[in-house]
C-alpha cells in the first residue's frame, strides 16, 4: 500500500508534544504517502507540528505527509515548522495525492 489517510483523534485531546507526534507517525514510514486530516482540531502545539513536519519528514524522505482540514490555528504552527510551503506548491501543480 503506498498511501494512508490519518484522521486525528478529538476528544479532549491537545496535540502538543513531540512524544504525542511520534505516536501519530510510528509505522507511517511504510507508506509513500500519508493524509494528516485536523478537521475539528483547534490547535496543535510548536514541538508537535516540528516532529511531524520537519524531525520526521527528514528522517523519511521517502514519504509524504500531506496535511487536509486545517483551520487557521493549525496551518500557521504546521507553516512555522517549515513544510506547509513547499507542500502547496507541489499540490498547487497536481503533482500531490
Amino acid at each position: 500500500m503506498t498511501a494512508v489517510s490519518v484522521k486525528l483523534y478529538k476528544n479532549n485531546v491537545e496535540y502538543v508534544s513531540r512524544s504525542q507526534a511520534r505516536r501519530v507517525v510510528v509505522g507511517l514510514e511504510r507508506f509513500k504517502t500519508i493524509e494528516l486530516d485536523f478537521q475539528g482540531i483547534d490547535t496543535v502545539g510548536q514541538a508537535f507540528a516540528d516532529e511531524i513536519f520537519r524531525v520526521w519528514h527528514v528522517r523519511h524522505r521517502e514519504s509524504r505527509i500531506i496535511p487536509t482540514n486545517m483551520n487557521e490555528n493549525v496551518e500557521f504552527m504546521v507553516k512555522w515548522a517549515g513544510w506547509l510551503d513547499d507542500l502547496l506548491t507541489t499540490a498547487d501543480t497536481g503533482n500531490g495525492m
